[in-house]
């Protein structure tokens, strides 16, 4: 075969672009990763419980990162690799007020082999909390300082607000609003009421309840499907999830019979806690696995985790000589004991609606002598329920929705007057460590905090 100088150019041509291409990639490896974003940015805030976000251009395989993410002062938490996210969570919740570096060591490899060739650092500080509550006059969302100050209103929807929920990080607050179809929509909004939009578009459908996950990229919520016609009921509450980012959502059960309402996602995000009201029990869903656990439950409620997961507290009802009366057990998911914590005794207290504080060392409950009385008295107690705090016992007074904020040195409750007509609740927090009233707002509903 006769070769001419035709075929020595195409040969030519070819090799260039191979050398080109080559040169390309191999000078794309060497060009290095540059950090997109981070949260809190340099100078930024967080929230006591974090998360800190670092942002690539591109997915990151989750072994090249391993111990390379690191804080000033040392803060022990967990690093979760999300696509082409790097969250740190950290274990106990940052210190109000204090300054910490964030540091990401070089060597962190994203999906075409780039590296991070440098060491990146940035600045934050820990913002104050607040309180995030429902207005009794208009039904919209308030949030207040814990420092005291003037409440901020944050919505304006012309009181339709269902129920609400921050994120775990207080960035970003999830709410349902009545809708005119008489559904229910699932909104979003920034923590300053800003940027207020549709994430989950329910139409006809009611979905409330929204849970965040621990991440924050994933929100469990209820969903109840209206009837075939106008006239038709409502059907059965079914668990759903949906993406925080895009409100994509999907049964959280291939099986549309299966029913669940009030989830509760456990510290760690491994596990799923709802309420099945017609077979009467707590469904513990193991997101990795599949597998569920049963507790036999009469409440409706769904109880609070422990900080490590481990365990979860609830109520239950009794019957007993003096009447039926409401107690707290506790479920080991470790050994799968069920243990009777308080409310076993004859003639012992009824309790209900324990709350597990973010340090483990308190349980939040309300407490009554006499099963047929109207009055609780809101008290907390040892993990181990081997002593108790009260913390409020006006017999004139309910005491309800009580929660630990995120660092577990306060507690927030609504009381409402007793024998008053058209009494309005009011909020209050407490001091755990002095036992005084830190913060007091009328006419205000269902706290929760906003770290």
């Amino acid at each position: 075969m006769r070769i001419d100088r035709f075929d020595y150019t195409v040969w030519a041509v070819s090799l260039s672009l191979i050398i080109g291409i080559t040169g390309l990639v191999w000078g794309g490896t060497q060009r290095g990763v540059n950090i997109l974003s981070t949260i809190p940015p340099q100078n930024g805030q967080a929230g006591v419980k974090g998360p800190i976000v670092i942002q690539f251009p591109q997915p990151i395989d989750p072994d090249s990162v391993q111990g390379l993410f690191s804080l000033e002062p040392g803060t022990p938490g967990e690093t979760i690799i999300t696509d082409d996210r790097l969250l740190f969570i950290p274990d106990q919740a940052f210190v109000t007020g204090e300054r910490y570096t964030a540091t990401l060591r070089a060597g962190a490899v994203v999906q075409d082999g780039r590296q991070v060739k440098e060491n990146y650092s940035w600045t934050f500080s820990v913002r104050d909390q607040w309180i995030l509550y429902l207005g009794y006059e208009d039904n919209e969302l308030y949030r207040s300082p814990l420092t005291g100050g003037e409440s901020e209103l944050l919505t304006n929807t012309d009181g339709l607000i269902f129920d609400f929920a921050p994120s775990n990080g207080g960035n970003k607050i999830a709410y349902s609003v009545i809708n005119e179809e008489k559904g229910f929509d699932v909104w979003l909004m920034d923590r300053d009421g800003g940027n207020q939009r549709i994430l989950i578009d329910c139409g006809v459908d009611r979905c409330s309840t929204p849970a965040w996950s621990p991440d924050g990229t994933q929100m469990a919520y209820n969903r109840i499907e209206a009837g075939l016609g106008p006239d038709e009921p409502y059907g059965v509450p079914k668990i759903w999830l949906a993406d925080t980012s895009t409100g994509e959502t999907v049964r959280l059960h291939l099986d549309s019979q299966k029913i669940g309402y009030r989830p509760k996602w456990s510290p760690d995000g491994g596990k799923l806690a709802y309420v099945d009201g017609v077979n009467s029990r707590i469904v513990v869903l193991d997101i990795e696995t599949g597998e569920e656990f049963y507790i036999p439950n009469q409440s409706g409620r769904t109880g609070s985790w422990s900080p490590d997961s481990s365990q979860l507290v609830y109520s239950d009802f009794l019957d007993t000589e003096a009447g039926t009366v409401e107690v707290i057990n506790l479920v080991d998911f470790e050994t799968q004991d069920i243990i009777n914590l308080l409310g076993h005794r004859p003639n012992e207290n009824s309790y209900s609606s324990p709350e597990w504080s973010p340090t483990g060392t308190w349980i939040a409950t309300r407490a009554k002598v006499n099963p047929t009385d109207v009055h609780y008295e809101l008290m907390i107690m040892a993990a181990d329920a081997t002593y108790g705090l009260v913390l409020a016992e006006d017999p004139n007074y309910a005491y309800l929705n009580h929660g630990f904020d995120p660092a577990g040195g306060y507690l927030s409750y609504q009381r409402t007057q007793l024998g008053v007509a058209y009494s309005k609740p009011e909020v209050l927090v407490i001091d755990l460590q002095s036992k005084e009233t830190l913060l007091s707002i009328p006419s205000a509903s269902f706290p929760t905090w906003l770290p």
